[in-house]
């Protein structure tokens, strides 16, 4: 047979003939580029690190050098957080920024201001410039704790700081009126609740001391009709009782009185009466209706009645010392002596032991007790009833008879009101009067109007407030100074303003405002942190200083 003809060779198939063919499983090569793809997101798909796996440098603690131009970055670039970290030169900008951000929280919680180059990209304490939120991971680890804010609510506090930072932007003005009416009601139910329990120990105490003295009358009732028996048996006239048995006192049996309002021991009510205000003429000048005497006060005797008033939520009290002279009618108070009080439910009063050390030191000092002050808490400083009738008794007590006036005043500090407009406490300066209108004689306020000097404090000063946050280290209600007192620090025309405010912050304005102005920035730095370190150290607290 012929042979057969050679076939050509048969033409490559196309692409999509190939494609019929059976699948092979994936390659090695297949494997590696699937796994790396998988690799460089996180399992919520999120993109990973490119330094994921690999020995990450141990953290370290910043240096003084560091630290120091850390600042400097701030005050330079702001929040340019690359250009800082460059500055820095040995930080990276995540490094950097998560060392600013506690750096932040810090200033907040200490009320110091930001850096002017950073706040002018934004006022908030936070990376971005918005508002600090006292409900975020960052705040509850460095000072804005969770549990200090249920606390606060549990005892009925401020409960405004239950608020966060979005809702303190719609806070008006009903709603911090209706926080401070649920403040005052619950404070009323403590106090109630304190007053009942006060009333039922007395009652016990009393009921416990009348059976001891009905015991003791039986005891001799006993003995005298044994007596009696005895005379009469023997024909002698009964004895007659001594003056002591006729005179003895009896115990009366406790009773709870009522009525619309409180009432002290001496029968003052607690009731606030509104200040009136002396006729327009020079004080001192002797004219109808005026002031009685010029006033001056020292910034240093502000600044520590202040100070005193903030340190805790029971009412403080404390005396002023001064000088008062007759010839030109001026009272010139110097210095504030803080003194212990004792309280009594609605009011303060001094502790006797503690009056009779402040009128040595004011003595020592070669001053003379020009007044006293005392604080409201959380309510404005208006005088109440009894505010009013410890007035008069001190103003009796301390009348200069010879110039025929009364040279004895009263201030009222009123720190932590959630309706001042700043952060600054409301101060009341006032004196009392008694006067007759149609038969009726009524027990009056006047506001007393005075001057700052501009008197630098002393050194001297300096250690009394040091010394004022020691006395008070195991005081009674003592703050903490890292609690919220509001979430917006400014209230102003119904509008409230700025990121929360901590009790340490608004101690920290209130002072600032009441140095004079000679005082340098540095010199006002110095001595509101050594107020800060003092609480630090002497009430074993971190306040990050």
């Amino acid at each position: 047979k012929p042979p057969k003809p050679h076939k050509p060779p048969k033409p490559p198939k196309p692409a999509a003939a190939a494609s019929k063919k059976k699948k092979r499983g994936p390659s090695v090569e297949d494997d590696e580029d699937d796994n790396a793809a998988v690799a460089k997101f996180t399992k919520s798909g999120r993109r990973k690190r490119k330094d994921t796996g690999s020995k990450r440098a141990p953290s370290r603690a910043w240096t003084a050098d560091e630290e120091a131009l850390c600042k400097e970055a701030l005050a330079l670039h702001g929040r340019d957080w690359h250009k800082c970290a460059a500055h820095v030169g040995t930080r990276d900008h995540r490094a950097f920024t998560s060392h600013v951000q506690k750096y932040f929280i810090k200033l907040c919680l200490q009320g110091k201001p930001l850096p002017r180059r950073v706040a002018e990209s934004g006022e908030g304490y936070t990376l971005s410039g918005k508002p600090l939120d006292p409900n975020s991971a960052a705040a509850r680890q460095y000072g804005f704790k969770p549990d200090t804010l249920n606390e606060i609510a549990a005892e009925g506090g401020n409960l405004s700081s239950l608020l966060s930072a979005e809702e303190s932007a719609a806070v008006g003005e009903e709603r911090v009126r209706r926080l401070a009416a649920a403040e005052a009601e619950a404070e009323e139910r403590r106090e109630k609740k304190q007053a009942v329990k006060d009333e039922r120990g007395r009652a016990a105490r009393d009921e416990k001391a009348d059976a001891a003295t009905e015991k003791s009358a039986s005891k001799v009732s006993k003995k005298e009709q044994r007596e009696a028996a005895a005379a009469q048996e023997s024909g002698a006239p009964p004895v007659e009782p001594t003056e002591y048995a006729k005179n003895r006192p009896r115990r009366d049996t406790a009773v709870v009185s009522s009525g619309a309002c409180f009432r002290d021991a001496g029968g003052g009510t607690l009731d606030l009466h509104p200040l009136r205000h002396f006729a327009p003429s020079a004080p001192g000048g002797g004219g109808a209706g005026a002031q009685p005497f010029d006033m001056t006060c020292s910034p240093s005797a502000l600044l520590l009645m202040d100070l005193h008033a903030h340190l805790g939520s029971n009412e403080a009290i404390g005396y002023l010392g001064g000088r008062w002279d007759p010839v030109t009618r001026t009272i010139a108070v110097e210095r504030a002596f803080p003194g212990r009080g004792i309280a009594s439910g609605q009011d303060v009063e001094m502790d006797p032991v503690a009056e009779v050390e402040l009128k040595a030191q004011v003595e020592a000092q070669q001053l003379t007790v020009v007044g006293w002050y005392h604080s409201h808490p959380v309510f404005e400083p208006t005088p109440s009833g009894v505010d009013i009738a410890n007035q008069l008794n001190y103003q009796r007590l301390f009348r200069d008879e010879a110039a025929g006036v009364e040279p004895f005043v009263g201030f009222i500090v009123g720190p932590y009101d959630l309706r001042l407009p700043t952060q600054v406490s409301a101060v009341t300066c006032f004196m009392a009067q008694r006067r007759r209108v149609r038969d009726v004689e009524e027990e009056v306020p006047f506001e007393v109007s005075y001057e700052v000097t501009k008197d630098a404090p002393s050194i001297m000063t300096r250690h009394a407030m040091a010394a004022v946050v020691v006395q008070n280290k195991t005081l009674a209600g003592r703050v903490n100074p890292t609690e919220l007192w509001r979430p917006f620090t400014t209230f102003i025309n119904s509008q409230p303003s700025g990121g929360p405010c901590t009790k340490l912050a608004k101690l920290r304005a209130s002072l600032l405002a009441r140095l004079p102005e000679g005082v340098t920035e540095d010199e006002q730095d110095a001595i509101l942190d050594e107020v800060a370190k003092q609480m630090q150290t002497a009430w074993g607290l971190d306040l990050g200083y």
